[in-house]
């Protein structure tokens, strides 16, 4: 039977959120010290965020909450997928609230999210209260959206989303389609897996789905981020920052700034705020922390993938129906899972991971995850 509403604006024991953004907006930006340990500055960075962003007044005591990190490749990539150690702060700051804890990813048409979370190392932070949840492989429930243009108005969402309430950690990164991936864009994740069908209207459907799965707290990782030819197949940057909302619209608007973005550039950060999921406007957004709205990391965006672009061009009225629902569909897989990314990894992903992880103080992390050796302790 399909319901009615929204998701991710209950708190615990049924008592109604009201939905919207504040009248201001605030948003952490913390650089990420360099005392030598590397862990410690990246546990101790995330919880100044998080604070300075006020996440217990997002995140009511003894609630169930459910982290989704951004897993869209099942491959270890520095800047493309989110940080161990981000989400060990982020879950180790959580526990000393939530009731219970889930941390949720879902496959994409070219990734396996159970060969990603346990490459990640993300995976073995998992245990001891901390739960892994496939969304792909969990009961779903229909939800009516009679408002819905791009997304389907009855829409199947994992059941787990319409329980918990939604942490969003997504790393920056620029879009080959959106020309910027953040806080709003993790949620596309929630969708059902085979997403693709959507990406010629995935603007209206980011605030589709943000008005479905509105996450409650935000923090990004911005560790090592991604430029160019983003989201899968860009060039992996140090940044050395972390960021935290209860406003993901004005999160990835700062973001954006910090980027040399042109948020207005970005039109589902525009379209969700204009949907009442947040805000953009500048003026109305606090940046709290050690970093303003003065830094400028001038990155590279704009810049189209080879499989973005032939997956934009098959979406043209007239090409769309013969390839995305039809048994041509398995064959685009199979390019992107066994041919192009391959061969993207032999020519430049390989060398970029050893580089990052040779010469990169946040890079070194993924070092350790081929040993198995990702502290776990200090959870709790």
């Amino acid at each position: 039977m399909a319901v009615m509403g929204k998701i991710g604006t209950q708190a615990a024991g049924g008592a109604e959120v009201p939905a919207g953004s504040p009248a201001r907006a605030f948003v952490a930006v913390v650089d990420v010290a360099d005392s030598g340990d590397v862990r410690r500055d990246v546990l101790a960075a995330v919880e100044r965020a998080m604070e300075l962003a006020d996440w217990e007044s997002a995140i009511p005591r003894g609630a169930f909450v459910a982290v989704k990190p951004n897993l869209c490749l099942d491959i270890v990539l520095p800047g493309h997928i989110t940080s161990p150690l981000v989400m060990q702060g982020v879950l180790r700051v959580l526990k000393r609230r939530a009731g219970r804890i889930a941390v949720v990813e879902q496959d994409t048409w070219t990734t396996n999210v159970e060969q990603g979370i346990r490459l990640s190392g993300i995976h073995e932070l998992c245990g001891d209260g901390i739960e892994w949840h496939n969304l792909g492989r969990g009961e779903f429930v229909t939800l009516e959206f009679p408002d819905n243009v791009a997304l389907p108005k009855r829409l199947e969402v994992p059941k787990i989303l319409t329980e918990a309430l939604l942490v969003t950690v997504p790393v920056m990164k620029t879009h080959g389609n959106t020309n910027f991936s953040g806080a709003i864009k993790n949620q596309w994740g929630c969708l059902k897996k085979i997403r693709i069908e959507f990406h010629d209207v995935i603007n209206q459907a980011l605030v589709e789905i943000n008005r479905t799965v509105r996450p409650r707290f935000a923090v990004m990782d911005a560790l090592l981020a991604c430029e160019g030819k983003g989201p899968k197949q860009g060039d992996a940057r140090e940044v050395g920052i972390v960021l935290a909302s209860a406003d993901n619209v004005a999160l990835d608007t700062v973001a954006c700034r910090l980027m040399n973005i042109p948020p207005e550039q970005v039109p589902h950060i525009r379209m969700c705020s204009e949907d009442g999921a947040g805000t953009s406007d500048l003026d109305a957004i606090s940046v709290l922390g050690t970093d303003t709205l003065e830094r400028n990391l001038q990155f590279r965006y704009g810049v189209k993938s080879l499989l973005t672009t032939i997956d934009l061009f098959l979406h043209n009225p007239l090409l769309k129906p013969l390839f995305y629902r039809t048994p041509l569909l398995n064959f685009l897989v199979f390019l992107a899972q066994k041919v192009n990314y391959p061969l993207w990894m032999l020519r430049k992903g390989n060398g970029m991971r050893r580089t990052f992880e040779r010469e990169s103080r946040f890079g070194r992390q993924w070092k350790y995850l081929h040993a198995n050796r990702l502290p776990k302790r200090e959870l709790s």
